[in-house]
């Protein structure tokens, strides 16, 4: 991938396309764990290193929540919390952890209950959905330079 074309129809197609695909078969908890990774990939895309850089992890996720989403997101990752509970812990586990909850209520969205961090998939879903087409305007303005990525899909 090189042009904002192609960015633009990976971030729409493969990674949007299929988290929705995911959340409307009801898998909605795995749907945030595709979005959780995924958070990294935009801050990716914000970022001067190259695409595949190593140990970005952590940079990655907060630099796309700092400037994609709302403020509640960076508020929540203070000291990296929600990176480590979102993103480190219930990608490598595969399950939420006492830290991460997963609730329905959509006014629980992004509280704290009892040192656990309550995520509605729906809202995560929305959120992410805002922050991918800010990205995506971006590179459709040039305002964002694509970085070239060597892919074999």
């Amino acid at each position: 991938m090189i042009s904002s074309k192609e960015h633009i129809e990976f971030l729409k197609n493969d990674v949007l396309g299929t988290i929705n695909k995911m959340y409307e078969s009801g898998l909605e908890t795995m749907s945030c764990l595709i979005i959780a990774q995924a958070i990294e990939v935009l801050g990716a895309y914000l970022d001067d290193k190259p695409m595949r850089a190593k140990a970005q992890s952590a940079k990655r996720f907060s630099l796309a929540v700092y400037k994609l989403f709302d403020y509640k997101y960076a508020a929540f990752n203070r000291k990296n919390r929600l990176y480590y509970q979102l993103r480190a812990n219930y990608i490598h586990m595969l399950m939420p952890t006492d830290s991460l909850k997963f609730v329905s209520n959509k006014k629980l969205h992004l509280t704290d209950e009892d040192g656990a961090i309550n995520i509605v998939p729906y809202v995560l879903l929305k959120d992410f959905t805002h922050a991918i087409n800010k990205l995506i305007k971006m590179l459709e303005e040039k305002s964002l330079n694509p970085k070239k990525v060597s892919s074999n899909f």
